[in-house]
């Protein structure tokens, strides 16, 4: 077996159904999956560990804490496994804050990471890229990948963790337009008129609802994002065409998800870092060979996603993870499956939301901040979180019993 793990940059919750050729493709689809930290690094260092960042170590976008000799590649390459990465390890990868180890082949966004004119760190050396539609990051990390997948000996990892649609979104030349003219779909929590339900910082950070001319640049910023998914919807094309032209396609499973989710005002928040729906969704998709696709509604996080990868492949991971093999469920081998999940955020200091964990189960949610303060929702009744319900003693319970057993220590600093 061979996996392919691809992964959109700060992926919005409609981004992959505004990518044709993904959206046609006969995968399981996760609609209950989510982050368990809704913030960049730390999410990306879990999907390497399928660890809980409070486990880790990576609590920020600047942290560099973490032993690269105890990644997935590494536990890999001890049973044969040829790894590669093409993309952005984390928010500020540069040579000699990190010691890769385990990839076969690299080509690693410096500090700079964007669409034109960045420099990626090519197997250790510094390549520089123009502003050029050849240059277009996207499309030259999804070349990378297609030449791995067609030549690199099995069995395979290729990670494929992309910019797009991160940030001031710039699509490549052909792709610029597409979307102009689509209003985008509006959530009911859509710059919400009345938060005063809501916690303190929320109200504090956006006391005011949104001005119509945040509105239309954040419409704008939208469409823009969906343009730059283009090109990776055309990449994915060619890295299973490349799988198909080489006959196994059918021996290698293929995840797709967000690495964190970003608000387009939903509650008027704009950003990330949040416990809202629209900031820890993954939008999990996974292909996998001999598996029909179809519609999976059990909670999913990213903590499965190296466990899954490992046991694909035949690895053991180096540290014991907080996740599970999401292989049996994806292949309908399983009657019981989890029944919540744990989303923690510890505070970065350049964020509004202050530090929280989070218990989420199928049909509510609980959020418990670091002072205390606590507020919840009936996600049957309420899925955009509109009426606060406040302090929830049985899912505090259970978050508690959950926080005591394993993912997360008793008690942790800001």
């Amino acid at each position: 077996m061979n996996v392919v793990l691809i992964v959109a940059d700060d992926l919005m919750v409609d981004g992959f159904s505004r990518m044709p050729y993904l959206s046609s493709l006969d995968t399981v689809d996760f609609p209950n999956s989510f982050l368990c930290t809704p913030l960049c690094t730390p999410s990306r260092y879990t999907l390497l560990t399928g660890m809980y960042p409070s486990r880790h170590g990576v609590l920020g976008n600047s942290s560099n804490e973490i032993d690269h000799d105890k990644l997935l590649p590494v536990a890999l390459s001890r049973v044969g496994v040829t790894s590669a990465i093409y993309g952005k390890l984390d928010n500020d990868f540069r040579e000699g804050h990190h010691t890769l180890q385990g990839w076969s082949d690299t080509a690693i966004f410096e500090s700079g990471r964007d669409y034109y004119d960045y420099t990626l760190r090519e197997n250790g050396v510094d390549v520089g890229y123009g502003s050029t539609d050849a240059d277009y990051s996207t499309d030259v990390l999804c070349g990378k990948a297609v030449d791995f997948v067609t030549n690199a000996s099995e069995p395979f990892f290729c990670y494929l963790p992309v910019y797009a649609p991160h940030g001031v979104a710039e699509p490549a030349t052909r792709h610029a337009g597409y979307f102009d003219g689509v209003t985008p779909d509006r959530r009911a929590n859509h710059n919400e008129a009345d938060i005063s339900d809501k916690p303190q910082w929320l109200q504090d950070t956006y006391p005011e609802t949104l001005t119509a001319g945040k509105v239309t640049t954040r419409d704008n910023r939208r469409r823009d994002g969906w343009e730059c998914l283009l090109a990776l919807d055309e990449g994915i094309e060619d890295i299973i065409t490349a799988l198909t032209n080489r006959g196994i396609l059918d021996e290698t499973v293929i995840i797709f998800m967000g690495d964190n989710g970003e608000s387009f005002m939903e509650h008027r928040i704009i950003g990330k870092a949040h416990p809202y729906e629209e900031a820890i969704f993954a939008d999990v998709r996974v292909l996998w060979p001999g598996v029909a696709g179809r519609t999976d509604t059990s909670l999913v996080s990213s903590i499965d996603i190296a466990p899954t990868v490992a046991k694909a492949l035949g690895a053991r991971l180096l540290r014991a993870p907080d996740g599970m093999d999401l292989g049996p469920l994806v292949r309908q081998e399983v009657s019981n499956w989890r029944t919540d999940i744990v989303i923690e955020h510890i505070t970065d200091t350049a964020l509004d939301c202050p530090t929280f964990t989070a218990l989420r189960t199928a049909d509510a949610k609980l959020v418990s901040y670091y002072d205390g303060t606590q507020e919840s929702y009936d996600l049957s009744a309420d899925p955009y979180e509109l009426a606060n319900l406040g302090a929830n003693s049985t899912l505090a319970a259970r978050l508690a019993l959950m926080e005591t057993g394993g993912p997360l220590p008793e008690t942790f600093t800001a």
